[in-house]
């Protein structure tokens, strides 16, 4: 079955002139997104970089400050004494103003010697008292307390006498310190910031059950839970090197910045919800959506409005036209096709051309008529003139023939000579010469 669409002038400029503002329009709506939107995100990653080092710093230069302060009680006339019982009754006080659970001296043999509580530990095998006997002061990685059996970080500073590390000064914070700092750091409403150690351990999370339970991020790439996705882009980044990651996190999309701390083995990231931190994109791809509808119903607007202007004239010549091919020359001054006689351009010529052939038309009909009604008076009186030397003729004829038929019968009643018949006999082919000619111009 064939469809017919019968689509006039006006409507295929139109749909011409409407697909062509949709498709330019379109085209530059799509270019300005995509163009804006990666400038956009760019900028916005580079931005996000730059606050997970300044993060790493802050949390570098927190920690030194704790460090700095407990090497500087570590290194105190009362403290470098020696004497368990002048330290204990020093460092008493100390505890609480540094905001640690509690401070111990640990002696050469590793015994750990508690200020608030009586008891002791053996901790010389750990990581952060060993480099303490060796002059440096640090702090260790979140660690189950073997005092309290819960994830403590340890902060250590040598207690040196006359240049020589005779002792180390620990303290004992809540693992939450480094998630007191990282709290601080999520941008946006739903993001949030997390330090991982070198092996993947979460030091911080806001979800404290991933701290408590010593959650590794790479161990969900094989489980699959719900870091599965962070832990494959971190792992490709690599642990301990900076840089961008774009994972899922329950359900959602986040962006996440990776930056190395200073000084350190351990890394923060401060994720990002891609919807959120991203909603300028957002409300800039709607602003050139509405701003594609605006210049799409003007182009609209201007393609009907230059429509009009070219087909309404011809469909009000093709009227006048169509009129004539009906043999219909009226001429109507009214006709709305009269508005377009004074115009300069093509449409003004073709209006007055056609209205030309109208005129032109009606005026070769008139003298037609004209002509016909000459021609046709001229054919009756010529007809009646016909009729009346007909007539004539006939009556001529019939005064010939009855001449004839006397003269016929007087010759032969006449028995005069030869020279007399001869002469009667010429006037009768006179006679019938006559008639013949009278016939012939009557027949013409």
């Amino acid at each position: 079955m064939k469809l017919n669409l019968s689509l006039d002038l006006s409507k295929r400029i139109t749909i011409f002139v409407g697909i062509l503002v949709l498709l330019v329009s379109l085209s530059i709506g799509l270019i300005s997104i995509k163009v804006s939107s990666t400038a956009i995100v760019k900028e916005v990653e580079q931005a996000m970089l730059q606050y997970a080092n300044e993060g790493a710093s802050h949390i570098e230069t927190r920690i030194n400050v704790n460090l700095a302060a407990l090497y500087e009680v570590a290194n105190r006339y009362r403290t470098k004494t020696m004497d368990l019982r002048i330290q204990k009754e020093s460092l008493r006080e100390d505890v609480e103003r540094l905001g640690y659970l509690d401070l111990a001296v640990v002696m050469p043999d590793g015994t750990a010697h508690y200020v608030l509580g009586k008891e002791t530990a053996q901790v010389g095998d750990r990581e952060y008292v060993k480099k303490a006997f060796q002059g440096e002061a640090n702090i260790s990685n979140p660690l189950i307390s073997r005092i309290t059996n819960s994830v403590v970080v340890m902060f250590a500073a040598p207690i040196e006498v006359d240049g020589k590390v005779e002792a180390v000064l620990i303290g004992r914070k809540d693992g939450a310190i480094l998630n007191d700092i990282t709290d601080e750091m999520g941008l946006g409403d739903m993001g949030f910031a997390f330090v991982l150690g070198p092996d993947g351990t979460f030091y911080s999370h806001p979800d404290r059950e991933f701290v408590m339970e010593q959650k590794n991020i790479f161990e969900d790439i094989e489980e699959g839970g719900s870091l599965k996705s962070l832990g494959e882009v971190v792992n490709n980044i690599g642990i301990g090197n900076s840089g961008l990651a774009n994972h899922e996190f329950l359900g959602k999309e986040y962006i996440t910045a990776i930056a190395k701390i200073p000084n350190s083995n351990w890394v923060l990231g401060v994720a990002a919800d891609k919807k959120e931190v991203l909603h300028s994109v957002t409300y800039l791809k709607r602003i050139i959506l509405l701003i594609f509808l605006i210049v799409f119903i003007l182009g609209m607007t201007a393609s009907i409005a230059l429509t009009r202007t070219i087909s309404n004239p011809i469909k009000y010549l093709v009227d006048i036209i169509k009129r004539m091919s009906e043999y219909d020359l009226t001429f109507d001054e009214n006709h709305k096709a009269m508005k377009y006689v004074n115009r300069s351009d093509e449409i003004g010529i073709i209006t007055r051309s056609v209205l030309k052939m109208q005129n032109n038309l009606m005026t070769l009909i008139k003298s037609i008529s004209e002509m016909s009604d000459r021609l046709t008076s001229s054919s009756e009186e010529l007809s009646s003139n016909s009729q009346q030397l007909s007539l004539a003729a006939g009556e001529i004829a019939k005064t010939i023939e009855e001449i004839a038929r006397g003269a016929t019968n007087q010759a032969k009643e006449n028995e005069q000579g030869v020279g007399s018949i001869s002469e009667i006999g010429s006037y009768i082919e006179d006679t019938h010469t006559i008639r013949n000619n009278l016939n012939d111009a009557m027949l013409a």
